[in-house]
């Protein structure tokens, strides 16, 4: 889907939110596992389609399964990825893993604002 949309379009972009799919192992605590070559595909599918992860400050994980103990399951499955063009016009945009009791998923927020066209 990340491949034919960006077909239809030149222009700077960004996605974001609860994606469902981790980009690496280091991503998940808690079993089960995923198979490698799922979780490469996932994260290859951005990558070959100028797709970079913006990273993030907070807890490392944005899901949990809500259990306790070793059956307890976290992942960061929610996050923001630019085009190398977005980043560009927004070289300072952060995004940030918030606090929340209320949901599985912790909010995600991204902070941006225009690069300053005096600078090049």
């Amino acid at each position: 889907m990340i491949a034919d949309l960006k077909t239809h379009m030149d222009l700077p972009w960004l996605v974001g939110g609860d994606l469902n799919e981790i980009f690496y192992h280091s991503e998940k605590a808690g079993d089960p596992s995923r198979g490698q070559a799922h979780i490469d595909a996932f994260r290859d599918a951005f990558l070959n389609n100028d797709l970079h992860d913006l990273g993030f400050l907070g807890y490392d994980y944005t899901w949990c399964n809500k259990q306790e103990g070793e059956a307890v399951v976290e992942e960061c499955l929610d996050r923001f990825c630019a085009s190398t063009e977005c980043s560009l016009h927004f070289p300072e945009a952060q995004v940030q893993h918030l606090d929340s009791d209320i949901s599985y998923h912790l909010p995600i927020q991204l902070r941006s604002k225009p690069r300053n066209k005096d600078r090049r």
